[in-house]
């Protein structure tokens, strides 16, 4: 099974991301190679639609799980059907992964109100990073 994490590096030793749509980076994780990867999130450079931009490659990936803090209306609605989606509190991506093999996430069953305007100091659109 696949999982993605959104994350504001690309290892596992990064600390994730509380927004979806404009996290820095999605990881993907299969917890049966156990192996990860990470892309960069082009939706961070996108003015409209990041969240459904990474909510469909979310899917198209063929993940589970998305692990991540905020989800968005419109991202939400691309992944109800075929992707569960857990609450981070901001831990590394390895340590987000360790709480949902031992079932310490809490699932996500609607989406977050909006986050425009709380994305980082110095990471707005269009920083190259």
């Amino acid at each position: 099974m696949k999982i993605c994490i959104s994350s504001q590096g690309k290892d596992l030793d990064s600390k994730t991301d509380q927004r979806f749509g404009r996290a820095s980076f999605l990881g993907f994780y299969d917890t049966e190679k156990q192996a990860y990867e990470s892309i960069e999130n082009q939706g961070v450079y996108q003015a409209n639609g990041a969240g459904i931009s990474a909510a469909t490659k979310v899917v198209e990936e063929g993940c589970k799980v998305l692990l991540t803090g905020h989800v968005g209306k419109n991202a939400f609605e691309v992944l109800q059907h075929s992707v569960e989606v857990y609450h981070l509190d901001g831990e590394s991506v390895k340590e987000a992964i360790k709480s949902y093999e031992r079932g310490d996430l809490h699932r996500i069953f609607e989406y977050s109100p909006s986050m425009k305007g709380q994305h980082r100091h110095g990471q707005g659109i269009g920083n190259n990073r």
